[in-house]
């Protein structure tokens, strides 16, 4: 199991595509370098302890033209605008 933030470095992970956080303890709120993350098509970061809004540059994946196909978090606690799947 996983805790803290979720780390700035995962932004180096450039042709990663799916990326599943769910079930751990991150905390904190969901960081606007994920933006980075280009080729991400599936992010699951349900069943954490997240909270805040999910950052517009990361929902921009999720445009027509992005990558993003899949976004699914806990809705009750991100503010999410841009989720496939809230829970």
């Amino acid at each position: 199991m996983l805790n803290g933030v979720i780390p700035d470095e995962i932004d180096e992970l450039k042709n990663l595509e799916e990326l599943d956080l769910e079930s751990n303890q991150f905390n904190d709120q969901i960081p606007d370098m994920l933006a980075n993350l280009e080729k991400l098509r599936v992010f699951f970061i349900r069943y954490n302890f997240i909270t805040g809004e999910m950052p517009s540059s990361f929902c921009s994946l999720r445009s027509p033209n992005g990558s993003l196909e899949e976004l699914w978090a806990d809705c009750e606690e991100v503010v999410c605008d841009c989720c496939t799947k809230c829970l």
